[in-house]
């Protein structure tokens, strides 16, 4: 009777122990962590322009293996997939409805695991656009409606003459030219105009960003989304007004370059004194519009407003 007591205790023992094994290899079968899945831009609740083109950008990684995929979808529609970082997909707003849009992402690791974030944006009307083509040179601009005003969108990139010395490219690159357009200074700037356009005054300037909600806000409803031009993060960028501000930086009294990508800077017609005039800048790190004043010799981005 002792004896089958024992066998029964150690057929017990065993049977735990077998349960403890099986157990333990299936949680070492099943080691496999989940891989990260953000979507950094656009941002969750932001303003987009029907019309823009929008770059949906996902931050994905895998702490014990890889990421195969990277998908996407807009209102519960396959838009696309990447399978190579940067995770992005461009998508063309043109046709998309007035009101709010669910965006997806789903990161797939190569244990076939997967993990989602989603984010809502806002699409609007927007502004009016136009073109205008400067017969001095025939470039051809981007013009917005906004308010009761027609502004630029677009930098100028008037060239003033080279032996003049008052505007220039970043870094004397024409590259940047193309891109982010001339950097003058003020008195090239108040010259420089196309007939039916002039430099925006002061009072021109706060029109404007008082219609767009203040200088506290404003900033990022003016300039361009995403990150292929401004630095990251590119605080509060919604471009919903249109405006599609670039981060052309600037050049100082001494000649030297600085802050593309980090920040803008757009002249107005009003002079602080003598030898300096208000212009606004904005900045990549935030979403306001800041008001300075600056040495007039100095090289800044210019916009013009419809006269």
């Amino acid at each position: 009777m002792k004896t089958k007591a024992i066998l029964i205790s150690l057929i017990g023992v065993l049977a735990i122990t077998t349960t403890v094994f099986q157990a333990c290899k299936k949680t070492e079968e099943n080691t496999n962590q989940p891989p990260t899945c953000k979507i950094t831009s656009p941002l969750n609740g932001q303003e987009i322009t029907k019309g823009e083109s929008v770059t949906i950008s996902v931050e994905a990684n895998d702490s014990d293996g890889t990421i195969t995929e990277v998908r996407f979808s807009i209102d519960g529609v396959g838009k696309g997939s990447a399978s190579s970082y940067p995770y992005n997909y461009n998508w063309n707003t043109d046709n998309e409805d007035i009101g709010n849009h669910t965006l997806k992402a789903t990161s797939v690791d190569n244990g076939g695991t997967v993990t989602t974030d989603e984010i809502d944006i806002f699409m609007t009307e927007g502004g009016s656009t136009g073109t205008f083509t400067d017969p001095r040179d025939d470039q051809t601009y981007t013009t917005i409606d906004i308010g009761s005003q027609t502004w630029f969108a677009e930098n100028l990139n008037y060239n003033t003459g080279d032996g003049n010395n008052n505007s220039w490219c970043y870094d004397n690159n024409g590259s940047n030219c193309d891109i982010y357009g001339r950097l003058y200074t003020w008195e090239a700037a108040t010259s420089a105009c196309p007939d039916g356009w002039h430099l925006p005054s002061d009072d021109e300037w706060t029109t404007l960003i008082d219609f767009l909600g203040g200088e506290d806000v404003a900033g990022g409803k003016m300039k361009e989304t995403g990150t292929t031009h401004w630095n990251s993060p590119n605080t509060g960028a919604t471009n919903s007004s249109g405006f599609t501000a670039l981060p052309g930086g600037y050049r100082d009294t001494n000649g030297g370059f600085s802050s593309k990508g980090g920040r803008g800077g757009w002249w107005s017609a009003t002079e602080y004194r003598a030898t300096s005039a208000w212009h606004r800048k904005l900045n990549y790190s935030h979403d306001s519009v800041n008001r300075f004043n600056y040495y007039k010799e100095g090289g800044f981005s210019v916009r013009f407003v419809r006269d």
